[in-house]
């Protein structure tokens, strides 16, 4: 039949699973609506019948169990060891109560022991088990598994108490238990021994705490006639906290303000004092003592942590935790706290959610800055632990990855390691940044605003340190970096900043003097010393202080290396996460949302790089001109200034509207020369939006653009377009591809052979080329002068040429005059080729032998 349906709406059942503890398999109560461990004393830890069948199959539990409590009304009684699965017979105890007790029963998990159940208010009074009959009786903060094994012949139903428990208790269990002096019974109970000022405390802070209290402090005259009743009832209550520990409680009646001279007379002729004699009877009459375990698993003693396992305590750590702040994310959570120490140190700590994962990791978290913090608990201890510390009292934050901003409770702040700050430079206390993903870091904050002279003065400087085919995109690239997040948010991708040139061109000292301050920052990472790792790190803590690089020289790069590199330069661009494999074999996800910059002496040779960035191209001549020395010298002696632009860039940021924002790229796009590459028309997009925003900045503070800066808006975004067309496009309208790229460098081999590997008809303006022989001899020519870049395989390159706007025919026929036989040769449109690279190459190696077809 299984559970009786009379009980199955109850709310007192909970599940159960084994747990090793020591080595051994203990069975322990599952809450069936979280997964946690359940508590007897909280009937919210519960549920039905029903929820907790589906909890054991959701948390994988070994079956449901029933929860003993007063108010449930059921008494549960446990045989163990009186079956024999074998023989099928019961022992002489369970054949005797099973012939008495005609009530539900069922078999215990390991077939070897019975369990009944009765409807009764409570059991009787007297003890709980005997181990001699192994017969135990319970009617609460105790479970029972269930089997729904019923046995055989017994009641379908639970049988209404009539005398059965009584029997029981007489028969089975009380029996060995009146054998007992009162001597033992006076022994102490409690396996961890608490000070006098724990006890103390527990006690005033109890159900009955006020009447503690009241009899502690010698107000007893509203509870008794006498004070020597009030004596016995003020003992009875330390019988039970103290767990009938004589010594201590005679010290502790001893600090109260019913202690009189009587306590130490002599009172019997085996010359025992008063004291002892009322200490005596009121450890005889205490039938039960205190157990940390009621209050919960952990609780706090002596300044440490106590684990309460049944009637057992002990201590598992040297110190205690004040809780300061805890950070939550949807991944982990980031608290701070006081560690305090049984010797009075007073440690602060910042720790993760995650290094309450093993005992290993939580013990390192521990020694991670010191040596004074101890924890000497199992892994099932650093469980309890971790809960009971989640239930203290922190002072509750969001928590983010990447400082920057964020759309925060409908409205944009800025967030970092020290806080966060919302538009008109109001503090916001509940979100910050995690430390764990401190890497990129600013000190925007320790700026001020901008005001009109000092604006007017930066923004001169900024425009005239250089030709304004340089200065214009970068300040246009700096500006939009506040913008970056924004749009990101509306789908538009944002631009890498490359500054490229040869060596002591003013490279380095554009990224360190100018763009560096403006962001509050000062550190840039050598290239060469990069790691897919910390790329992706760096790049997940910022959405707007940019990422630095420099010494960027692919041609000395190592191969892994420079394709670390451009798979992040795409992945960051296009919006894509990057991922890293964990020891442990799960995924580590990166959010790649820090604006790149990098600086070096050659640009990225893949044209799908370079068409994500913005590229200016800085030479040693563009340092001769006088008033662009004195330009950057200013800059250079004026950090703080241009910190104040950066600051007052981020606060106009923090006020922008999207709509605003989308209709500045808008405009863009529709500003640029159609010809050019989609990517490189959003780029400059993306820079001229961070223009119009330093203009709506200008205007904010009463500087007019056009009449106060050197160069007008038109000015402007025509130096945008230069530098797109003469820097990166290389003075066309679009970028070279892999195809182009391959086709230029056939174009200088040296070992060519005009009209066997290639001719040309100018008058007809084609190029015809004898694959795949020729292209043989382009990818030996690579490898022989370890010319870097991308090589497609001669699959790859004939699909797409075929495929391009360069290809006319494939397989036409040409007579050779050296072998008197005609080849078939590719055909390509020889003006568009020369149009978009430099293939002139092909013209040198000619001779005057003519062309034949």
């Amino acid at each position: 039949m299984g559970i009786p349906n009379s009980i199955k709406q109850k709310p007192f059942f909970v599940g159960w699973k084994y747990i090793n503890r020591n080595g051994n398999q203990t069975k322990t109560p599952v809450n069936p609506h979280t997964g946690a461990n359940a508590k007897s004393n909280d009937p919210s830890t519960w549920g039905t019948y029903e929820q907790v069948k589906a909890a054991v199959e959701k948390y994988h539990l070994e079956g449901p169990g029933i929860m003993f409590a007063k108010e449930n009304g059921i008494v549960g009684i446990d045989i163990d060891h009186c079956y024999n699965p074998k023989e099928k017979q019961f022992n002489e105890t369970a054949s005797s109560i099973l012939e008495r007790c005609k009530t539900y029963t069922e078999f215990s998990p390991s077939g070897t022991g019975l369990h009944l159940y009765f409807l009764a208010e409570d059991k009787p009074a007297g003890g709980n088990r005997n181990s001699d009959t192994g017969v135990e009786m319970y009617s609460r903060a105790r479970f029972f598994t269930l089997t729904e094994n019923q046995v055989e012949g017994t009641q379908d139903d639970l049988k209404q108490d009539e005398g059965e428990l009584q029997w029981v208790l007489e028969t089975f269990i009380e029996k060995k238990k009146k054998q007992q002096s009162k001597k033992e019974k006076k022994t102490s109970t409690n396996s961890f021994q608490f000070s006098d000022e724990e006890i103390l405390s527990r006690a005033k802070a109890s159900s009955n705490g006020q009447k503690f209290s009241d009899l502690y402090e010698g107000r007893w005259q509203s509870y008794y006639g006498s004070q020597s009743e009030a004596d016995m009832a003020l003992c009875a209550m330390l019988a039970f906290w103290t767990g009938r520990n004589a010594e201590q409680m005679d010290r502790i009646f001893r600090s109260s303000a019913l202690v009189r001279d009587k306590w130490d007379e002599r009172h019997s002729s085996s010359g025992s004092t008063y004291g002892q004699d009322t200490i005596s009877k009121a450890c005889d009459g205490c039938e039960e003592t205190y157990s940390p375990s009621s209050e919960g698993p952990i609780i706090e003693s002596s300044g440490s942590y106590v684990r309460c396992r049944g009637e057992a305590a002990y201590s598992i750590t040297n110190f205690i935790c004040i809780p300061q702040e805890q950070i939550i994310t949807p991944e982990e959570d980031q608290l701070s706290a006081i560690f305090c120490t049984t010797r009075g140190e007073k440690l602060p700590l910042t720790f993760m959610s995650s290094d309450f994962s093993s005992t290993q990791k939580f013990k390192g978290m521990l020694n991670r800055n010191t040596i004074a913090l101890s924890f000497d608990g199992s892994e099932g201890d650093l469980e309890a632990l971790k809960v009971y510390l989640s239930t203290l009292k922190w002072n509750r934050k969001a928590g983010v990855k990447a400082l920057g901003l964020h759309d925060h409770e409908g409205q944009w702040v800025f967030v970092d390691c020290d806080g966060a700050m919302a538009k008109g430079a109001a503090r916001v206390e509940n979100i910050v940044q995690l430390l764990k993903y401190r890497s990129i870091r600013t000190s925007i904050l320790s700026h001020k605003r901008i005001d009109k002279e000092e604006l007017v003065k930066v923004m001169t400087g900024l425009m005239t340190y250089n030709e304004p085919a340089k200065t214009i995109p970068i300040l246009g690239w700096c500006a939009g970096a506040f913008l970056k997040i924004r749009l990101s948010k509306l789908g538009i991708k944002f631009p890498h900043l490359a500054l490229i040139g040869e060596a002591g061109s003013g490279k380095s000292s554009t990224e360190e003097s100018v763009i560096m301050p403006i962001f509050g920052c000062d550190k840039a990472t050598a290239a060469s010393q990069v790691t897919p790792f910390t790329l992706m790190k760096e790049s997940a803590s910022s959405n707007l202080v940019p990422q630095f690089m420099d010494e960027f020289k692919p041609s000395k790069l190592s191969e892994a290396k420079i394709n670390a590199l451009y798979n992040h330069f795409r992945d960051v661009y296009d919006g894509h996460d990057g991922q890293r494999g964990r020891s442990d074999q799960s995924i580590a996800v990166y959010e790649l949302t820090a604006p790149i910059v990098f600086a070096g002496e050659e640009a990225p040779q893949e044209a799908a790089i370079r068409e994500r960035t913005i590229q200016t191209l800085f030479t040693k001549k563009d340092l001769k001109n006088n008033d662009c020395k004195k330009s950057i010298k200013y800059l250079e002696s004026n950090p703080e200034a241009l910190g104040n632009l950066g600051y007052t860039l981020l606060m106009g940021a923090l006020e922008l509207r999207d709509a605003e924002i989308e209709a500045w790229h808008e405009m863009g796009m529709s500003t640029f020369p159609e010809d050019f590459p989609t990517r490189v028309v959003n780029n400059l997009s993306c820079c001229l939006s961070g223009l119009l925003f330093l203009k709506k900045v200008c205007q904010a503070l009463g500087v007019d653009w056009d009449q106060s800066l050197p160069y007008s808006l038109k000015e402007c975004t025509e130096s945008l377009t230069y530098c797109a067309r003469e820097y990166l496009l290389d003075g066309s309208m679009h970028n070279r591809s892999a195809i182009e790229e391959a086709l230029e460098i056939m174009s200088r081999i040296p070992t060519l052979i005009y009209k066997q590997d290639y001719s040309i008809n100018e008058d007809e303006g084609q190029l015809m080329l004898h694959f795949p022989d020729i292209y043989d001899k382009y990818t030996k020519y690579r490898k022989e002068f370890d010319i870097k870049g991308e090589v497609l395989t001669y699959n790859e390159f004939s699909k797409q040429l075929q495929h391009s706007e360069l290809f006319i025919q494939k397989g036409k026929q040409v007579f050779q005059p050296g072998s008197r036989k005609n080849t078939k040769m590719w055909v390509l449109d020889y003006g568009v080729l020369s149009s978009r690279c430099d293939v002139s190459g092909f013209l040198e190696h000619r001779n005057d032998g003519g062309f034949y077809s």
